[in-house]
Parts: C-alpha cells; structure tokens; sequence
C-alpha cells in the first residue's frame, strides 16, 4: 500500500534549431548541453546581446535581450506627418515638417516604435478674410504659425 514518488533530475540538451526572442529577433543556436549558456550579438535590424541558457529541451533567454530599430516609414500625428528613414533603438532623428507646415519634431526609436519626443508641425494660415466686427472684414496674406500681421490700415471708411 505504498506510494511511488519518482523525481528525476535529468534533463535533455537542446538540439541546434532556431528561435523567435521575445521583441520578433530570430536566431540560430548550435547543440547546447543542458543548463550550458551561449551569448550573442543581436542579428541585423536589432540592437544589443543576449545569452541563451539550454533548459530542458528548449533554450530561453537568460539576459541582455535584442530590440529592434525603427524600420523606414511615416509618422502620423493629428493632421500633420513626416517621413523618416531608419531609426536606430534608442536613438533620435531630428526632421523639418513639410512645406506647408511650420516647425520641427524629434522622433525617437525604443524596440521598433517610433514616438514624438519634441516638436510639432503648425498648419500655416492661407491667405484670405478675418472678420474684425459686423460689417468690418480685412483681407490678409499667408501667416506662418504664431505669426503677427504687421500693422495694416483699416478699411476706407474706418479709423
């Protein structure tokens, strides 16, 4: 009427294969012994060292990890856009706004996301009619963002 309680310690190695890391890195291993390490350089289009350890059958990341740089594409924000090329993790590009926008931004990468970490792009004001009070209009020309029209003379009739 006993009861057998079998532990074993044993543990397979893990055969040379490939995996996905967390943060999408894919990267080949060569036949590891259980519980041995294997550091490595990150493989292109991301950043940094990892060390592999062998568990039982599977190796996991042990340290470090591999973060992604920002591929190439366009930043969206409100109404307003700008293109950049690639951007490296952790690291920051500063672009002009369009043409018909006022200002700049810097973008930065962490892990492949691309966020805006200064800046702005301004709509400019096309030229046309503000309405000073009933029966009162002046004309204007293009006004960058922020930008105060000069003193302008009132129209005839108006002081």
């Amino acid at each position: 009427n006993g009861v057998l309680n079998v532990r074993s310690r044993c543990r397979q190695g893990c055969f040379a294969s490939n995996t996905t890391l967390p943060g999408g890195a894919f990267v080949r291993y060569p036949n590891m012994e259980p519980a041995e390490q294997l550091s490595m350089q990150c493989p292109s289009g991301y950043a940094g060292f990892v060390t592999l350890e062998c568990g039982d059958v599977v190796p996991f990341v042990a340290s470090g990890g591999c973060y992604a740089h920002c591929r190439s594409s366009r930043f969206y924000s409100g109404i307003w856009d700008v293109e950049h090329d690639i951007i490296l993790h952790r690291d920051t590009v500063e672009l002009p706004c369009r043409s018909d926008f006022d200002g700049y931004v810097i973008l930065a990468c962490d892990a492949g996301v691309v966020t805006l970490q200064e800046g702005g792009c301004f709509k400019r004001c096309a030229n046309g009619r503000f309405v000073v009070r009933m029966g009162v209009t002046m004309r204007h020309a293009s006004l960058g963002h922020g930008e105060v029209t000069p003193s302008m003379p009132c129209p005839e009739g108006f002081v």
